[in-house]
């Protein structure tokens, strides 16, 4: 059928495949790329109409935007609290080689005003070497979520009466947070 047509003729039609070949190329790819850039446009032109301002990084304040709502949405129980905590303060222990006790120690007294506020008072008891001890206290004063140290006591084997060859101190740690 093609040894028929004259060479005009086989020009003319490879002319038009060439055209129909663009037409579903554009239809199937471009045209879809085209639109994309056309809505990227007017949406950056959008967005900093709304914010007033040329925000440099869009994403970023949308991103704390959307953690602000959650932390203010969320509430932690006082039982996940305590377990979590516990959790931390184990971990940090044992990284740093000190033992942690299980007892709870002597009670603290309750400040009911403190309770109101939801303000939390826990303490711990940690026994290791000297080192091993400054370590763990630089690692929970840099923690976040677990509260603040508001008291330490670190005593001496020697001084509760234990073997004198005992190199282990005590360390009665108290920690402060909010609740909530």
């Amino acid at each position: 059928m093609l040894d028929k047509l004259d060479f005009k003729k086989k020009q003319m039609l490879l002319i038009a495949l060439a055209v129909l070949l663009l037409y579903i190329a554009y239809q199937f790819s471009f045209k879809h790329a085209f639109e994309a850039m056309q809505l990227n446009g007017q949406l950056q032109k959008d967005n900093r109409a709304e914010s007033g301002q040329t925000a440099s990084y869009p994403q970023i304040e949308k991103k704390d935007e959307f953690c602000a709502a959650i932390v203010k949405k969320y509430k932690v129980r006082k039982e996940d609290r305590e377990n979590h905590l516990w959790q931390c303060l184990s971990g940090m222990a044992m990284a740093n080689k000190v033992e942690i006790s299980f007892g709870q120690g002597p009670a603290i007294q309750a400040d009911t005003a403190a309770l109101s506020k939801g303000t939390v008072t826990d303490q711990f008891t940690f026994r290791g070497k000297y080192a091993n001890i400054v370590h763990l206290l630089d690692t929970v004063s840099k923690s976040p979520g677990i509260g603040k140290i508001y008291k330490f006591k670190l005593e001496s084997p020697k001084k509760m009466d234990k073997k004198a060859n005992d190199d282990k101190l005590t360390l009665v740690l108290g920690l402060k947070g909010l609740e909530g």
